[in-house]
């Protein structure tokens, strides 16, 4: 796949002349999978159902786009084998299905870390790749066992997943050092940079170009044992009864426990409760014309291992981490005429100075975050085989995690921890969400050769943080963080179907309508001296204020004062998106009947969205245990040939603007959006139209 990787750029030419720089680089990958499966009836009660799945890819010229130049390129490989194992046992009433899933993954990184890396806030970044030679190795097991029974009109449910994984990780990323510039007094980033090499030129040393406004912001190097492990596992047991109340009421109740290693929150329960009622007559179907259903739960998310890695590898003696803005160290680094980094003070020199290192923990108190979501929804059969649906969900999430420098300076300038700590990253669960959504939906079979259907969403997202890696704009005043959640798309609109045409042709189109995701504005410096380049402005005091920035959400004050109210989380609001996918395909029967040869195995494990909505009440997860039992997937037996067009109208979906106030780019999109536009961040590929053919033989 010869994808394209954009850059979108601010640089300085040879006369220090502020030049664009627009380039899209071919950025190959490779991807090879192979995966056998073989199903047997071991007796008319039990099958086993075995799948092995290969899978190899990798990349060149990763790492590069948006404001990454081509000089940070390096190259990515990852192989991962996966065994799957499923028993499934009819035994009369109940059904016992055990699943046993193993995958062996090592990721690989290889590019330059010889060079530092020179970045220019939201201008460009340059210098080396900084990933030296990386990779990552991870053995994953998980066992699922669920029992199915029917006791008069009760339906029983339980069973337990088990996972455990093993991860060992070699990073050399930033072992070459990163030199940062941010904004200076009453200059931008890339002026302060401009200054700094037009004075190295004159000749003049560091501290004099310090003195006159330039200089770098901040230097980060990592060095010591690159080598960090993590293990872990978690247990999640659960019980569920679906109860046929009456003749129109079925009511579910659902008991989930859940515990890790590796935090202190053991006790973890999740009851939830669904119920469907169908009152009133009955359509031509024989099904009912109304169905209202509703539901409640409580579920939680599992702390991932990767923070857990980084707080064992930054722990203050396993590897060193410096973030650095003390003058005399970075009056250390040099540049040439052309504003390269040729030299950095190493952490050797770093540690000669005695400079405390920056270390990453885990809260001790920290709990497995969770949400409590309760729905709503009302359906009912209309004339003209149209079905009409409409459902309201309400999400709260508590314990949600964020990340806080715990050493960040109080406002009289002392540090909590004391100057020998450095800065003290801590992950904690004390964030909080609250999401509403409405949904309209409508689904038509107009005949057997034609099928629609419609869905539109209008959501509220608020919340204090938007996951493990937000830092606030000031670690001692959480309050003002609650605001739109980066996942708070007001509205979206979703139209596809289905159209078998004359000679079998399937014609299968997809259509997203979005509206735009809020970002964050920040103003480039770092002004409370907590290391973090955080900070946001305030709204101006008057018209005329000095320094002030007209933009669309009003005139900001990028230089707030102490004690000063800032701007909201997430005050831009980005770009919508307009999707438009289409598929072609057709099916060349070759032999037998759909569903000949052994039962495929249940689709257990409680995966499935009860009456009560997210995760249904049971096993929940992912589940794991293959592709159900369609065997020959689309069609059954036989040939599939198949088109499918991404982007049809080849329509430029930018992603969110950039939101720093001091960059040149300040409200300007310089990445796509991506493939459906959910990443908040954006990608640096192109996103334009792609075109994927391709032939499948199920037998």
């Amino acid at each position: 796949m010869n994808d394209n990787q954009l850059i979108n750029a601010t640089v300085l030419g040879p006369d220090l002349v502020a030049v664009p720089f627009n380039e899209a680089v071919v950025a190959p990958q490779q991807r090879t999978t192979f995966s056998p499966r073989i199903d047997w009836q071991m007796n008319p009660a039990q099958t086993l159902s075995a799948r092995y799945t290969y899978t190899s890819s990798g990349q060149d010229d990763a790492g590069i786009g948006g404001f990454s130049l081509p000089s940070r390129a390096y190259s990515t490989s990852q192989r991962q084998h996966t065994v799957q194992l499923t028993e499934t046992g009819v035994y009369g009433k109940v059904i016992n299905e055990t699943r046993l899933r193993f995958w062996s993954e090592h990721q690989g990184k290889n590019g330059d870390d010889a060079a530092p890396t020179l970045q220019v806030q939201d201008a460009f970044t340059g210098g080396g790749a900084q990933v030296g030679l990386s990779s990552n190795d991870q053995h994953r097991w998980e066992l699922q066992n669920v029992t199915s029974w029917t006791l008069g009109k009760h339906s029983f449910r339980a069973g337990f997943r088990l996972r455990t994984v093993s991860e060992d990780d070699v990073a050399r990323q930033g072992f070459g050092g990163t030199v940062v510039f941010a904004r200076g007094p009453g200059i931008t980033t890339l002026e302060r940079y401009r200054l700094t090499v037009l004075l190295e030129r004159q000749g003049l040393t560091q501290a004099q170009i310090r003195a006159l406004g330039g200089g770098p912001s901040q230097l980060q190097i990592v060095g010591g044992d690159p080598d960090a492990t993590v293990r872990q596992w978690d247990l999640a047991p659960f019980v569920q009864d679906d109860w046929r109340a009456g003749k129109d009421l079925l009511l579910s109740l659902g008991l989930r426990y859940e515990t890790q290693s590796n935090i202190e929150s053991r006790v973890n329960l999740a009851p939830r409760f669904g119920f469907a009622w169908s009152p009133g007559g009955k359509g031509p179907s024989g099904q009912a014309r109304t169905v209202v259903r509703g539901g409640f739960g409580l579920f939680y998310d599992r702390f991932g291992e990767d923070l857990t890695l980084r707080a064992h590898r930054f722990n203050g003696t396993r590897e060193a981490q410096y973030v650095v803005s003390d003058p005399t160290v970075l009056d250390g680094i040099a540049f040439d005429d052309a504003g390269n980094v040729v030299s950095i003070p190493s952490v050797l020199d770093l540690a000669a100075f005695s400079l405390p290192q920056t270390t990453w923990t885990v809260a001790p108190d920290l709990q497995a975050p969770y949400t409590i979501q309760s729905s709503l929804s009302l359906e009912r059969q209309l004339p003209g085989n149209f079905t009409a649906t409409a459902t309201f969900i309400a999400s709260q999430g508590r314990r949600q995690l964020r990340s806080r420098n715990l050493n960040a300076p109080l406002p009289d300038g002392a540090l909590p921890l004391g100057a020998a700590a450095g800065n003290v990253y801590e992950v904690e669960s004390t964030g909080r969400l609250n999401q509403y959504q409405g949904i309209l939906g409508v689904n038509n079979r107009l005949s057997r050769t034609l099928t629609l259907f419609a869905r539109y969403f209008l959501a509220w997202a608020k919340s204090d943080t938007d996951g493990s890696g937000t830092f606030p704009a000031n670690s001692y005043d959480l309050a003002s963080e609650y605001g739109r959640a980066a996942i708070d798309v007001r509205q979206r609109f979703v139209l596809g179907g289905n159209l078998t045409v004359p000679g079998g042709i399937r014609v299968s189109p997809f259509v997203l309508v979005s509206s735009g995701r809020p970002y964050n504005i920040t103003i480039g410096d770092d002004l409370n001296r907590d290391s973090l380049f955080t900070d946001r402005p305030a709204f101006a005091s008057a018209p005329d204020q000095p320094g002030s920035v007209t933009t669309p959400y009003g005139l900001l004050d990028p230089s707030p004062r102490p004690g000063e109210p800032i701007i909201p989380r997430n005050l831009g609001i980005g770009p919508g998106l307009v999707i438009v996918n289409l598929r072609l395909s057709k099916t060349f029967p070759i032999g037998g009947k759909r569903g000949e040869g052994p039962a495929p195995p249940r689709d257990g494990g409680g995966s499935g969205r009860g009456p009560g909505g997210r995760g249904g009440f049971g096993g929940g997860g992912r589940g794991g245990g293959g592709e159900g039992g369609r065997g020959g997937g689309e069609g059954g037996r036989g040939l599939t040939l198949s088109v499918s067009a991404q982007n049809l109208l080849n329509h430029t979906n930018p992603a969110a603007p950039v939101g720093n106030l001091s960059s040149p780019f300040f409200g300007r999109s310089l990445a796509s959006a991506g493939g459906f536009g959910f990443g908040t961040g954006g990608t640096t590929a192109a996103g334009n139209r792609r075109i994927e053919l391709q032939a499948r033989f199920a037998f």
